[in-house]
């Protein structure tokens, strides 16, 4: 079996996120608006509740509008997190793949950060993208040990 190919891949917003946030904040004022319809809660709880939802909307849409642009490239035996002027090691794990998207967990040294990567971004090289984060290096075999195959 052969590694992956080398591959660079860009990060950044994802439109797929942002609906996603979108979708699930407008669910939370559908269900606040059909419990304010149904119950007809006293003003404090009721303010307490739309504020909770407005400050949702407000911590999705800054995080979405900040997230990180980067460059993620697989060299067929390590990853590489590039943002900016830092170039970090990387440990990508595949949390959802939707074909056309995929949502990463990176682990690097400085800690873990979430990726949402698209096809969109880069149709060329989005299938090599893929089958990098789904292949596994190489395993070093330990000195002196005999693969499963051999015969004494």
């Amino acid at each position: 079996m052969h590694n992956a190919p080398s591959v660079t891949y860009p990060v950044g917003r994802s439109r797929f996120a942002g609906w996603l946030l979108l979708a699930a904040w407008t669910a939370g004022v559908v269900a606040l608006t059909g419990w304010t319809a149904q119950v007809r809660p006293s003003a404090a709880p009721l303010a307490l509740a739309w504020s909770v939802v407005l400050l949702a909307g407000a911590v999705a849409a800054r995080a979405w509008v900040s997230t990180t642009a980067g460059v993620l490239a697989w060299e067929g035996q390590t990853w590489r997190w590039t943002v900016g002027e830092r170039v970090l090691q990387a440990h990508p794990e595949v949390v959802l793949d939707l074909q056309r998207v995929l949502l990463l967990r990176l682990g690097t040294p400085g800690g873990a950060a979430w990726l949402w990567l698209e096809k969109r971004k880069a149709p060329a090289r989005w299938d090599d993208l893929r089958r990098a984060v789904y292949s596994r290096a190489k395993p070093e075999g330990l000195p002196g040990a005999q693969s499963p195959g051999a015969t004494r």
